[in-house]
């Protein structure tokens, strides 16, 4: 069986929405106050422009706030997820759809030539090709073709 979706890249997805970074010293109150005043799940760090790794709300829960460690003493780089997935940004959304559900996260960043210019979560996705992502995942005898 073989379907068809039409599908968004990244970058059209991303729009001109603003990146907001955080450099791996900076604390964890400081990307936690970023990621609440913008109502983001996630940070990309950045160190001399270039991704070093993603700090996101799981992140802190699991390794900063469960690990009894102070968010205003607690620097970025101790609790981040290093070298984290990436996307580019004319792949599909179907693609980074496949990406973050392979990978069991919500946030994917988005890179070209290894800096970060964006950053896409499920809930950007449009909603038609999360629903197939997730209805076809389990059956490997359906072929997805985008395009």
């Amino acid at each position: 069986m073989i379907f068809k979706m039409y599908v968004k890249t990244v970058s059209e997805l991303l729009g001109e929405r603003v990146l907001h970074v955080i450099p791996p010293n900076a604390t964890v109150q400081d990307a936690c106050t970023i990621m609440s005043d913008h109502n983001i799940g996630a940070l990309p760090v950045v160190d001399n422009g270039r991704l070093v790794g993603i700090l996101s709300e799981k992140d802190v829960i699991h390794r900063c706030i469960s690990g009894a460690k102070a968010p205003q003493a607690t620097r970025v780089a101790e609790v981040m997820t290093r070298d984290p997935e990436t996307v580019d940004p004319d792949c599909s959304a179907a693609d980074a759809i496949s990406n973050m559900m392979a990978g069991g996260f919500r946030h994917l960043p988005v890179c070209k030539d290894g800096s970060p210019v964006g950053m896409v979560a499920m809930r950007d996705m449009p909603a038609e090709n999360r629903l197939m992502a997730e209805r076809y995942r389990d059956y490997p005898g359906i072929q997805a073709v985008y395009g």
